[in-house]
């Protein structure tokens, strides 16, 4: 009876600890997400997060043969500072005495990882609890790259102003990003003010006037081309005639010269009647050997 007493606490102490050691949820803190992964049956499909019902997996009770990967969820912040000039700024600025088109641009940007796309991110990517900070700085230039892209596309003047009403812009930014990023939560990208911007009317005004003058100055140089194409035209087409009259009389020269009873013939021709009689009998018209 002692013996089966024993046994009977011995089995109750190694059921429940492989009942605890089976219960998932207890290693992953509350605000947290887990994968698993185990060498018997590889990924497992189901997240543990924050609030989860109950799991469990029989998997882990094996010793080292389950791999639980545990995702803080903390969130990734940093401060993106943007400064320079709008495009071309430097070449509309010449065309305007103390005009200052240079603008300096400070977001603050938070985002973390999706939790619906943890799992692919694990399974996919190899992404780990020690290559997460490596990831999320990899993700913070991409994202850095993309809101330098959206400032500097503002061409009309609704985006210009973009740059004075700063909800919008964040709004703008958080859409553009969260899309292009389905894998990272967006969770804010707000710039600071206060902004050091130039006027974005003044700006469009300038370049309006820039590529006016460009068209202008192009319109000219095309007319002034056609022109001088004409002058060379007219040029070849008289250099032309002129060879090929000299041509022509070289021809008749040399004909001439080989058969001089030609100009007999030409004279003849254009006479009638008694002018015939009158035809001289020179040397010029005797009759060639």
């Amino acid at each position: 009876m002692k013996k089966f007493i024993i046994t009977l606490i011995i089995l109750i102490i190694l059921g429940g600890a492989g009942f605890v050691m089976g219960w998932i949820n207890l290693f992953v803190p509350a605000d947290a997400y887990g994968v698993m992964v185990s060498k018997t049956n590889g990924y497992d499909n189901t997240l543990i997060r924050p609030g989860s019902d109950f799991i469990w997996r029989w998997q882990n009770i094996i010793p080292t043969n389950m791999t639980l990967y545990i995702f803080a969820n903390t969130v990734y912040k940093t401060t993106v500072t943007s400064s320079g000039n709008f495009p071309s700024a430097g070449i509309y600025e010449q065309s305007e005495k103390n005009v200052d088109l240079s603008f300096s641009i400070q977001i603050e940007l938070a985002f973390r990882f999706a939790e619906n796309h943890l799992l692919t991110l694990v399974k996919d990517q190899g992404l780990t609890p020690d290559t997460l900070d490596e990831w999320y700085k990899t993700k913070e230039a991409a994202l850095t790259g993309e809101i330098y892209s959206v400032l500097f596309s503002l061409k009309s003047a609704a985006d210009m102003k973009l740059l004075v009403d700063l909800r919008e812009l964040e709004n703008r930014l958080v859409g553009r990003l969260q899309k292009n990023h389905p894998e990272l939560k967006i969770i804010q990208v707000t710039p600071v003010s206060p902004l050091n911007l130039p006027d974005p009317e003044l700006y469009l005004i300038l370049k309006s006037n820039y590529l006016e003058v460009l068209k202008a100055r192009k319109d000219y140089q095309l007319e002034l081309l056609e022109r001088q194409k004409a002058t060379i035209s007219q040029a070849d087409l008289d250099m032309q005639r002129s060879e090929y009259r000299l041509n022509q009389l070289k021809d008749y020269g040399e004909l001439l010269n080989k058969y001089p009873i030609l100009l007999k013939f030409l004279f003849i021709e254009k006479l009638s009647g008694q002018d015939l009689l009158k035809v001289p009998q020179g040397e010029l018209f005797q009759k060639t050997e």
